[in-house]
């Protein structure tokens, strides 16, 4: 044998075992995206062939959620909200003196309702409820719980996913909502405080700088960010097997492909309408 069909020989495993397992990971990502499309398709037809079974206990499941969801967050949103306009107007505070009411509407169009308003809440929800819905499940698919509720005839994607994914859906959307009145309104006292323009000013330039298809974009971006989350969670939730050691990773690849799906849906969203 050669040198050169020696270094050959010796130099496949390095380049292709890595390639191989690049190939791998890709394709597992392809075919998990795909089983949570299956999943989202059950949920929506379950949805649709038991929307006359059980309604009370539904809707005190989907208040149960919201109450979590939405009621339960609204300290921290409105801490990282003030938070949020605050540091904006920070370090805008130079430009806003500088070039006027304009900029700070332009600024607080762009930054709070069309891209981190939406986005924050989104991640805020995603830490919040979306781990303790997964780790719920997990626990439940892990104990067999979620068996027991079938074997008892109830369909445990309606009694437990449908009420969770329409009340984080409507809490997503609340919430962002609060968000970004929270931070507007800190953003624009805090910019009278340090600037010398008027309050009347602020607000007419943010009227005008503020249109229908702006707000039409972040109540759709939260809508689907409401669904995202729950989806993942949900999933991964029901998919937990073995022992309760399976679920902590369960709940960090549900964190992970939440945020990913966000930024991504979000991405293609500001592209779709302002590009």
């Amino acid at each position: 044998m050669s040198v050169f069909s020696r270094m050959r020989v010796s130099l496949s495993p390095v380049v292709f075992q890595p390639l191989g397992a690049i190939g791998r990971s890709f394709l597992e990502m392809v075919n998990e995206g795909f089983r949570m499309v299956g999943f989202l398709f059950i949920i929506f037809s379950v949805a649709w062939q038991h929307r006359k079974d059980g309604r009370k206990v539904v809707f005190q499941d989907v208040i149960s959620q919201i109450y979590f969801t939405g009621v339960q967050s609204m300290p921290l949103v409105f801490v990282v909200a003030l938070l949020m306009g605050g540091l904006l107007i920070i370090q805008s505070a130079e430009y806003i003196t500088s070039v006027g009411e304009e900029f700070f509407g332009t600024l607080v169009n762009v930054i709070i309702i069309r891209e981190l308003g939406s986005l924050l809440t989104a991640i805020i929800v995603l830490l919040r409820s979306g781990a303790a819905v997964a780790t719920e499940m997990g626990y439940m698919a892990v104990l067999k719980e979620t068996k027991g509720i079938e074997m008892m005839g109830i369909n445990p994607v309606h009694y437990l996913a449908i009420p969770r994914m329409i009340g984080i859906s409507i809490s997503m959307i609340c919430l962002f909502v609060c968000f970004s009145i929270i931070s507007i309104l800190g953003g624009m006292l805090l910019t009278w405080m340090i600037t010398n323009i008027e309050m009347t000013n602020l607000i007419k330039e943010l009227s005008r700088s503020i249109g229908a298809i702006d707000l039409f974009v972040g109540m759709t971006k939260s809508l689907f960010f409401g669904i995202f989350v729950s989806l993942v969670s949900l999933y991964h939730g029901f998919n937990a097997a073995g022992a309760l050691t399976s679920i902590p990773p369960r709940v960090s690849r549900a964190m992970v492909e939440g945020l990913i799906l966000c930024i991504s849906f979000s991405v293609m969203i500001s592209a779709l309408f302002y590009l």
